[in-house]
């Protein structure tokens, strides 16, 4: 007797595969956030570093010599008048003390004597090299009006020295990652020996502002 073979029919796995497309969509997004992060870390690791390693620091301003020219104190007798001619003669130096240039604006230099405004002279405009210094010549002319204001400048010259100041305002910008603004703030104290007319001693102190 001839055995039928019997054909078995497959059984169909009705059961949907889960899908990988929200793993994928999941992955990409947190591996888009670890960049994210690591770039926004990066950049404030660089502007730390480059705040402290290049932390824009004050111009220093100097006279380097001063130097009295035409001095010439006359007395009008007859208009019960005193007159007096003076021009002061100084050589500026400028330094950058930071790792990158310094570019400052047009300024001037202010001269005092006890407290009040003598005269001026311009500072323009320029840009000094990093860690470099750069020297000018100023001539200021002496209001002489001014100084006959006050009750101590007879006395001061009598005694052969005349105690005058300097205030220097200098603000310009340095460019580390981005520009950073800088004002720098020098004022100097000077005796000047009228004998020999120059500059016989000097104290400078600063103060920056960013």
């Amino acid at each position: 007797m001839e055995e039928e073979a019997t054909r078995q029919t497959p059984v169909m796995n009705t059961r949907k595969q889960p899908s990988t497309e929200p793993k994928r969509r999941w992955r990409g997004r947190n591996i888009c956030l670890i960049i994210t992060a690591v770039v926004i870390l990066l950049a404030v690791i660089a502007v730390v570093v480059g705040v402290t390693l290049f932390k824009p620091k004050h111009a220093v301003t100097t006279f380097d010599s001063v130097t009295l020219r035409d001095f010439d104190l006359s007395i009008d007798a007859p208009r019960l008048a005193v007159h007096v001619n003076l021009t002061v003669d100084a050589r500026v130096s400028v330094t950058n003390p930071n790792r990158l240039g310094f570019k400052y604006d047009s300024t001037s230099v202010l001269l005092r004597y006890r407290g009040l405004n003598i005269g001026d002279a311009p500072i323009f405009a320029g840009e000094i090299g990093a860690r470099e210094t750069t020297s000018m010549n100023v001539s200021v002319t002496i209001f002489g009006d001014r100084l006959l204001t006050s009750s101590q400048f007879f006395s001061d010259v009598i005694s052969g020295v005349v105690p005058l100041s300097t205030y220097t305002r200098l603000t310009g910008k340095v460019h580390i990652l981005f520009k950073i603004r800088v004002k720098s703030v020098t004022t100097c104290d000077l005796v000047i020996n009228i004998a020999s007319t120059t500059l016989s001693k000097q104290s400078c102190h600063f103060h920056t502002n960013i």
